[in-house]
């Protein structure tokens, strides 16, 4: 408590705090550094205030001081009006003493990561029906009888698998590649086959069984080699096709009629089984990527034109034809940097995202598309279907903290489907509306944002599907369960990299910031949300953080803009800073200020150094990322030494950061992981276990 004497003096200076019991929170969760939320200290800024929509308050139009507004939320204590204070003079009495003494920097710990994430690696899906289903990676296929919740390994062995799929006349036959190998599960023999192909170095790249036993495979990279191999008796033995050209995809609808796309973008079809070939679409596209096709019978077939690619998009093409012959463009996506959509498709409805994803296709009218946007990391990946033939489709939103572009999906009808990243198993039930992880847990831990009280107990803010789920642990993140959800409606935002967007006080008061901009507070340890009554900005608020006994608190917007406490959230005071904003000077610089943490002089030489666009503090303690975003600065002994932990060039890329003493710390990253440490950062393990 003696750290925080000073803040209290402070604070009853001014006749704005009073103390209510609570337990004291003794750390700083991560918050915004960067010009969004800068504050300086020099004096050369002011305060305005601004009524909030959703209370009643006075407003300043001088600029000299704060306007003081009453919380109107569920908190038990009455409304308190606080002196209004001038930035000049009392904020700036407060920090501007802090000088930017040297810190002094201790030799760089090389921190490691220990293992992968449970789960990773998976590249392929597959479902028979809505129950029963299949993943596979390096080495293993896992089986699921209860629509993912719990699978099972069914085949182990050195194989990179990378395809699964599902004969079209025989739901029991599942077959899955990788390297010059297929293997063929039965459900009458109940054992999986594994035979290879006479491919020398080339590997397959595709397969395709119209029936049981009838299989195509299409075997190297297609631009330079490619073969077309056919199977009559479930893969033991294998022939090798003429095709027109260098296959790159194939899919039959019936033991004789399929389809093979071709390297130079064009779609051919046999009616013998691959002896003779008759081009049937050849879309006009200067440089065609892979064509791929999705027969569904022996007239009906669906086919994907991928075009030109730039500025990390991808365009494309949809196409179908219901006798084989005649091709209509039915989707498209036409973008800034991959140019029009392959064939003129310009005219068709616009396709999911800015890069294709896989397709499914169910029938001659049902089909879903899935797309992307590569360079938009986490939840960007959309999903459309159609059921009538491509004349119309269903765009859905993106899937909140999923994935960038899945690289697996199967559906079993328009409803029922899965999407897989490497790590990653989505499922809906409704389309694509909402989706919930189901592999590699059941209870997943959370990717959006971390607040640990102690070594035990923590909150998390969002799972892979949904933004807004609120999930605790009291096991030190080893395993996680949703208690509660934040009411927002939004439901597209990029990974949060600015700050931390959920943050507890005690086991009951906590505060978080939706995909909506607006902040919630709880007072029933996240069960339920009421939003947080604040006065109105042009921006969004992006980040929350409490200090001193969760009397000051800081909540960030995406503009030059701060909301203020000093009561516990009983008044909020709207910070503005006007004109050029010093970007080197962090708004926890002044909240360390506030508190008179001697962190802060050092802290505010560290902020001037590595322009960091978060810090976390800690009872002492700081941290935030090093410039080359390599790693993070840490001090554990307030301010006087710090250490460089330097990931080296594998190093993750930190979305949430979290210490309650100098040894255990959680970080999320961009990649979804949980880490944790217990040694200050120099190594870290993966926290959270499957089925938990």
């Amino acid at each position: 408590m003696s750290r925080f004497v000073d803040a209290h003096r402070l604070l009853q200076q001014k006749g704005s705090v009073r103390e209510d019991g609570r337990g004291m929170k003794k750390r700083f969760t991560t918050l915004t550094v960067s010009a969004l939320t800068a504050l300086t200290l020099t004096g050369c800024s002011h305060i305005t205030a601004v009524k909030s929509p959703n209370q009643t308050g006075l407003t300043n139009p001088s600029g000299q001081g704060i306007n003081t507004t009453s919380k109107t939320s569920n908190s038990s204590s009455s409304p308190v009006t606080s002196k209004p204070f001038i930035f000049q003079s009392d904020v700036s009495t407060v920090i501007g003493s802090i000088q930017g003494t040297p810190a002094r920097m201790l030799p760089t710990v090389h921190s490691t990561v220990m293992g992968q994430q449970y789960g990773a690696g998976m590249k392929a899906v597959t479902f028979e029906s809505p129950s029963v289903g299949y993943l596979a990676g390096t080495g293993i296929i896992l089986k699921t009888s209860d629509g993912g919740r719990l699978f099972q390994p069914a085949w182990r062995g050195n194989l990179n698998i990378h395809g699964l799929t599902v004969a079209k006349d025989s739901a029991k036959t599942i077959v899955a590649w990788g390297k010059d190998k297929v293997l063929v599960y039965q459900d009458n023999e109940s054992k999986w086959t594994e035979d290879s192909l006479p491919v020398g170095n080339e590997s397959i790249q595709e397969v395709d069984f119209a029936t049981a036993n009838e299989g195509f495979a299409v075997v190297g990279d297609g631009y330079n080699t490619g073969t077309l191999w056919r199977t009559t008796d479930a893969g033991i033995h294998w022939q090798k096709l003429r095709t027109p050209g260098q296959p790159l995809s194939v899919s039959f609808g019936n033991a004789n009629t399929g389809w093979v796309g071709l390297a130079n973008g064009s779609i051919y079809e046999t009616k013998d089984g691959g002896t003779d070939w008759t081009r049937v679409l050849h879309p006009n596209v200067q440089y065609p990527g892979r064509p791929m096709v999705y027969a569904v019978s022996g007239n009906a077939s669906w086919a994907m034109i991928i075009g030109q690619s730039g500025m990390s998009q991808t365009s494309y093409s949809v196409f179908r034809t219901k006798d084989g012959v005649h091709w209509n463009p039915v989707l498209g996506i036409s973008t800034a940097g991959a140019g029009p959509a392959p064939d003129d498709a310009t005219k068709a409805p616009k396709g999911p995202g800015s890069s294709p994803g896989p397709m499914v296709a169910l029938s001659a009218n049902n089909a879903v598309v899935t797309g992307g946007c590569e360079a938009c990391a986490m939840g960007t990946a959309q999903v459309s279907s159609t059921q009538n033939g491509g004349s119309t489709w269903t765009t859905y939103p993106t899937i909140p903290n999923g994935m960038s572009a899945p690289m697996s999906m199967s559906f079993v009808s328009l409803t029922d489907g899965w999407v897989l990243d490497s790590t990653y198993l989505l499922h809906t039930t409704n389309e694509g509306k909402s989706w919930t992880e189901v592999y590699p847990m059941v209870h997943p831990h959370p990717v959006e944002g971390l607040s640990f009280l102690n070594t035990s107990v923590g909150y998390g803010l969002g799972v892979p599907g949904d933004a807004n789920a609120v999930l605790k642990s009291t096991d030190g993140g080893h395993s996680w369960r949703v208690v509660g959800s934040l009411p927002s409606t939004q439901t597209l935002k990029l990974f949060n990299i600015q700050g931390s967007s959920i943050d507890f006080v005690t086991e009951s008061l906590g505060y978080a910031v939706g995909l909506d901009g607006i902040v919630y507070e709880t007072h029933d340890g996240g069960r339920t949300w009421t939003m947080l009554n604040l006065p109105s900005t042009n921006n969004p608020f992006t980040s929350v953080t409490f200090i001193d006994n969760g009397q000051v608190g800081m909540v960030t917007t995406q503009s030059n803009a701060a909301a203020v406490t000093l009561d516990g959230g009983k008044v909020w005071h709207l910070v503005q800073i006007p004109g050029q904003i010093n970007v080197n000077t962090s708004a926890n610089v002044y909240l360390s200020g506030l508190v008179k943490q001697a962190v802060a002089s050092t802290l505010k030489t560290m902020v001037q150094a590595e322009n960091p666009w978060w810090l976390g503090m800690s009872d002492g303690m700081a941290w935030m990322p090093a410039q080359n975003g390599q790693g993070f600065f840490i001090t554990t002994d307030g301010g006087v030494n710090w250490q460089n932990v330097d990931f080296g060039q594998n190093y993750p890329l930190i979305i949430s950061l979290d210490f309650v003493n100098r040894e255990d710390g959680w970080m999320i990253t961009a990649a979804g992981d949980l880490l944790q440490t217990t040694d200050g950062g120099r190594t870290w393990v993966h926290a959270s276990h499957p089925h938990s």
